[in-house]
């Protein structure tokens, strides 16, 4: 039976906000602008210093069968959010 390998997956906001138009190197340097990227790249830290068999993907935009066209983030708001009243969560 084959070792297993733990596969963290980071992601783009790991990075920060970007410029538009302009490629980003892996090599750029983390700054995360939320706390979301915050813990994204904690995380990345915390598996990569760990000295177990890891390998950390950034994720930035992943694609495939049934995804939304571009610029449309499906599924936001849910529906069920659009029938809520206002104020009222």
């Amino acid at each position: 039976m084959p070792a297993a390998r733990l596969v963290q997956l980071g992601s783009a906001a790991e990075y920060g906000p970007g410029v538009p138009g302009t490629a980003l190197a892996e090599s750029a340097a983390a700054r995360p602008a939320g706390v979301y990227g915050a813990t994204k790249l904690a995380g990345t830290l915390a598996v990569a210093g760990s000295g177990l068999d890891a390998v950390v993907l950034r994720v930035f935009n992943p694609v495939g069968a049934g995804a939304p066209p571009p610029g449309c983030r499906a599924g936001w708001p849910p529906p069920s959010a659009a029938r809520r009243p206002a104020g009222r969560s």
